[in-house]
């Protein structure tokens, strides 16, 4: 039998990308799974419209889990936003800034929040999704880079905070996936080559890779591990995710406007 059987898991950013192969990959191996994503679902009662970013919609959503099972087990924070402008800081329009870390920062926060009594009451675990843009950023992603590095901070505290209370908690950092939020970038060939040319093992990963080491932190068999950072990304970041030339290009964007 299944060490997950009748557990309960939360995951947000269900409706597509690593959100959606978190939740397949969890129901699969024996979780019951309350998707949550701002964007309507199926019809499956266990789908829930969550707003991250919206304090009421998350207290509805977990309330709405416990409502149906009582507990929750463990949570994978998927949701999130890339509002790249493809600016400078001093360029950066405010309302990119103020949703992207909405949604990716405050939205961890309120979640985590929402979520902790339970997971105080399961000794269970939390797992964020940031990204390798955390530590290594890319010319015109300041807010995206300052929002998934807040998450490892917060991942952090709380792995200090809780573990004296048996609740975990890690975040994970993926590279390139091939996901909707970088379709616009990966359907472009020839900026898909040049990204997988700098990726140690030649190719973008399938967002279902990534969903088995968020699975596994919220498994028993990392019951040892919080407080981690996990990259996710064929050993990008052993090299650089980015060049003089993308600065370049950026600025010449800038220039080409002026």
């Amino acid at each position: 039998m299944s060490t997950s059987a009748g557990k309960v898991a939360v995951v947000t950013g269900a409706a597509s990308g690593l959100g959606a192969a978190t939740a397949l990959l969890l129901r699969e191996r024996g979780w019951s799974v309350a998707a949550m994503d701002r964007a309507p679902q199926s019809e499956d009662q266990d789908a829930y419209v969550v707003d991250v970013s919206d304090p009421a919609s998350v207290k509805a959503g977990v309330d709405a889990t416990l409502a149906s099972y009582g507990r929750i087990d463990a949570v994978a924070h998927c949701a999130g936003v890339f509002g790249n402008s493809l600016a400078p800081l001093h360029l950066l329009e405010d309302q990119v800034w103020h949703e992207t870390i909405g949604v990716n920062l405050t939205g961890g926060y309120l979640v985590a929040k929402t979520v902790l009594p339970a997971l105080l009451e399961s000794r269970g675990a939390l797992t964020f999704v940031s990204s390798i843009s955390a530590t290594y950023t890319q010319p015109g992603g300041a807010a995206y880079a300052a929002s998934k590095a807040g998450l490892v901070g917060l991942a952090n505290a709380i792995a200090v905070e809780y573990g004296v209370r048996g609740v975990r908690c890690n975040s994970v950092l993926p590279g390139y996936m091939a996901t909707p939020m970088a379709g616009p970038l990966l359907e472009r060939p020839h900026l898909r080559e040049a990204i997988e040319e700098e990726i140690p093992l030649g190719r973008v990963a399938d967002p279902r890779e990534v969903a088995e080491v968020v699975a596994f932190t919220l498994s028993e068999g990392a019951s040892y591990l919080s407080g981690h950072a996990l990259a996710v990304d064929g050993a990008a970041h052993l090299t650089s995710m980015t060049s003089r030339r993308d600065s370049d290009r950026l600025w010449r964007r800038v220039d080409e406007v002026s």
